[in-house]
């Protein structure tokens, strides 16, 4: 009679990883080492149940929806009834105290797990769903998505690449995950529940709401900045080294920086450099009866024309005077109409509360006194020939002081005698500054609370884009206008829109747009034409503005978001009415004193008070 060899260890062991028998020294389903760490023995590990029979047989014979159903009925023990789904074939059921939805398509052979987790409260919309993306920062299979006012837990995985077990463990795991969840979300946030009793007796595909992907905009990555590591020829590129610390500038100092005159050679004298002003020729002045016969009846008027008195007075240069020093903000100086620089047809801004109330001398009586002003002064300033056509950018004047922020200076004027040293900062950079201030005021502003205010906020946003950045970087404002048109249409439009429809629908899409193009740098593929719709008549006008000025005085008492839509509400008169000359002008140089001088309570009052004259006229 032969022996029989008793094995030295008859416990059988599991897959650490997916829980299959192993018979030998690596896993027959995952292919995981046997003696791999976490390794266990003597009982089926209980995250990891061995498949039964029937999903087997099923997940051989390529069954997927039996394959699918004998999964759940394995997890819930009890079998449960397929429905049709948005996506074809669909399963309900309830797993460690969470209802979720699963669903097969047979066309694309993708499941679907949704797990409804709370409702949201529009006033929290916001900061729940930044606490969301916060929540999704990782490298996990499920992500969180916004339906309507439904946050669902969302996994989706190709049916094929999934065995028995890995589709038991992605439902217990997806439940799981939207346990923890919801439980963070309703210690953090006043949410509400899922569904109602009567909504949980009776479940349907109809509760958990329709998935919709996002549009794409089809911006290509930005171009690179850094030239090629390695030259064509195949050498490497030699860069120099970096200057010392003690020499390099801030990223303010260096752009603001006054320009320095270079040193004279070693022996040489120093001579006085004598810089030509190229001549222009005077517009030529048109007949006062022409002139008024082409201004139309139903145009606005000159409005602010009573608060600008100009004088008649010129003043001539005195010869054997030195030309002053460059400086970042040179002095309003009286340039004689025969020897205007080239590409400034504007006076250049005041630098100070009392130069502009030398420029806008008939103003004192109305508004009354700037900060640290106790008498106002008569001084002449110059101005554009009346019959000129050409309207001036509020791009065409001086470099603004330090102090005031990147996104409230204008870009300056090009001139051969004085360098422009904002001319170093793109004008992408600059317009991307504003959609920053842009999202940064739309955190203040609740949608749900004063979602007048928030579209005004996005409009204020367009249109500086369009007056500030519409000749540098037309595409990309055309994508912004075309992107936020559910927006920029007009006031009364919206407003009706914003009562039928939630006015979160309508703002959203307009961030998500200005944080696209943010992340692209303004980087845009070529648009068609923008072509803006014009307020059609002075009436048309005044009531638009005065929709403006409502939501402004609605707004939060905030003074950079106050300047912020001011300047906007100034911006889409300039952009979208056929003004007057003398309006126009004058418009400009409020708009341009404004981003000089920044968030200040004269600025915003004299932005308030020549919008509130052209409502009241």
């Amino acid at each position: 009679m032969g022996t029989v060899a008793i094995p030295s260890n008859p416990v059988p062991e599991f897959c650490a990883a997916c829980g299959f028998p192993l018979r030998g020294p690596r896993c027959e389903a995952c292919g995981v080492h046997r003696t791999a760490p976490g390794r266990r023995t003597g009982l089926t590990p209980d995250s990891e149940p061995q498949p039964p029979d029937a999903e087997l047989e099923a997940w051989r014979a390529r069954d997927p929806i039996r394959f699918v159903g004998h999964c759940i009925a394995s997890e819930v023990g009890t079998t449960v009834p397929t429905t049709s789904a948005q996506e074809g074939i669909g399963w309900i059921f309830s797993l460690q105290a969470t209802t979720l939805f699963v669903s097969f398509d047979p066309g694309a052979e993708r499941t679907s797990i949704d797990v409804p987790l709370t409702r949201v409260i529009e006033r929290q919309r916001v900061p729940l769903l930044r606490a969301a993306l916060e929540l999704c920062d990782q490298l996990l299979p499920a992500r969180l998505c916004l339906r309507d006012d439904l946050l669902v837990l969302r996994r989706t995985a190709h049916l094929p690449t999934l065995t028995a077990s890995a589709l038991r463990l992605a439902l217990r795991t997806t439940a799981a995950a939207a346990e923890r969840v919801a439980t963070l979300l309703v210690s953090w946030f006043d949410v509400r529940p899922t569904f109602s009793d009567e909504q949980r007796a009776n479940l349907s595909w109809a509760l958990v709401g329709r998935s919709r992907p996002l549009k794409s905009f089809s911006i290509p990555p930005p171009g690179r900045s850094l030239p090629p590591p390695f030259a064509p020829q195949g050498t490497p590129q030699v860069l120099p080294p970096p200057p010392p610390l003690s020499g390099r500038l801030a990223a303010a100092e260096a752009l603001w920086a006054a320009p320095r005159a270079p040193e004279p050679a070693p022996g040489a004298s120093a001579r006085p450099v004598h810089r030509e002003t190229p001549h222009r020729e005077p517009a030529s002045r048109e007949p006062a009866s022409r002139e008024a016969a082409s201004r139309d009846a139903d145009e606005l008027p000159d409005i602010l024309s009573p608060f600008f008195v100009v004088t008649s007075s010129t003043s001539t240069p005195l010869p054997g005077l030195a030309a002053p020093p460059s400086t970042i903000t040179p002095p309003p100086v009286p340039t004689p109409p025969t020897y205007v620089r080239r590409a400034t047809p504007l006076p250049v801004p005041p630098s100070s509360p009392s130069d502009l109330r030398a420029l806008y001398g008939g103003m004192g009586g109305t508004l009354g006194g700037l900060p640290g002003e106790s008498r106002a002064s008569e001084v002449p300033a110059p101005l554009v020939e009346r019959g000129s056509t050409r309207r001036p950018g509020i791009g065409e004047v001086s470099s603004p002081p330090v102090s005031v922020p990147f996104s409230m200076r204008p870009p300056a004027a090009s001139s051969e005698g004085e360098p422009d040293a904002r001319r170093e900062r793109p004008a992408s950079d600059r317009f991307c500054q504003i959609l920053r201030d842009a999202q940064a005021h739309a955190t203040t502003v609740s949608i749900q609370d004063k979602p007048g205010v928030m579209l005004i906020l996005i409009r204020s946003t367009v249109f500086r884009a369009i007056l500030e950045h519409g000749d540098t970087l037309p595409h990309t404002v055309a994508h912004l206008y075309r992107a936020t048109a559910a927006v920029t249409r007009d006031l009364a439009q919206a407003e009706n829109a914003g009562r039928r429809v939630n006015p979160a629908a309508i703002a959203e899409p307009a961030l998500y747009a200005m944080e696209r193009l943010v992340s692209a740098r303004g980087q845009v593929p070529d648009e068609k034409p923008l072509q803006i719709e014009p307020l059609t008549s002075a009436t048309h006008a005044r009531e638009h503005l005065s929709r403006f000025l409502r939501e402004i005085e609605a707004a939060p008492s905030d003074p950079a978001l106050r300047h912020f839509l001011a300047l906007g509400a100034l911006s889409e008169l300039l952009v979208r009415a056929k003004l007057p000359a003398k309006t126009d002008q004058r418009l400009r140089e409020i708009v341009a004193y404004a981003h000089r001088d920044g968030v200040k309570g004269a600025t915003i009052d004299l932005m308030m008070t020549a919008l509130n004259r052209i409502v009241s006229q």
